[in-house]
């Protein structure tokens, strides 16, 4: 008699990786890199539960742009690293929630141009989003933001939009 092989059950487990050619690297409306070209990557994990956590970077420029300088021979700030972690669901059938944290890491010991703070900057968010819109709040949590000292608790609201063409695999953004 033949034999039915057991169908294995889908993982709660997967991991994504991504890579990036940019012709400018944009944060904000803040240039990343004085206009100049940059190959971006990272990785994520994603549990089925809606658990997620992830590392990224990208080369910039802006820090040593700005003034900071090399302070003890360890390499300028020339990467930014950035580690975040959250929670995402799909509920309501069209709608979803994105809460977590990012921390914008840039290596290298430096010491930041006169008047400004170190660039590293930590956020909590919080996004609701449906199959066409996603508004996104981001609060600071630490003293510091992008240079600017005594900045815990600015905050920056985002409102995206994305439009799947029907019939094609492109979408307008």
């Amino acid at each position: 008699l033949p034999a039915m092989a057991d169908v294995a059950p889908a993982s709660a487990h997967r991991v994504s990786s991504n890579i990036a050619l940019v012709s400018n690297y944009v944060l904000r409306g803040i240039g990343q890199t004085s206009s100049n070209p940059a190959i971006q990557g990272g990785m994520d994990y994603v549990h089925a539960s809606g658990f997620y956590t992830g590392i990224w970077g990208s080369p910039v420029s802006w820090i040593i742009d700005r003034g900071a300088v090399d302070s003890a021979q360890y390499g300028n700030p020339t990467t930014e690293v950035d580690l975040y972690f959250g929670h995402r669901k799909i509920f309501a059938a069209d709608y979803g929630y994105d809460v977590g944290f990012i921390r914008y890491g840039y290596l290298g010991n430096y010491t930041a141009a006169a008047g400004s703070a170190l660039a590293d900057t930590a956020e909590v968010y919080a996004a609701i989003s449906n199959q066409l819109l996603t508004a996104k709040y981001s609060y600071s949590v630490l003293d510091q933001f992008m240079t600017l000292g005594d900045a815990k608790g600015t905050n920056y609201i985002e409102l995206n939009a994305r439009y799947a063409i029907p019939d094609t695999d492109y979408s307008f953004s």
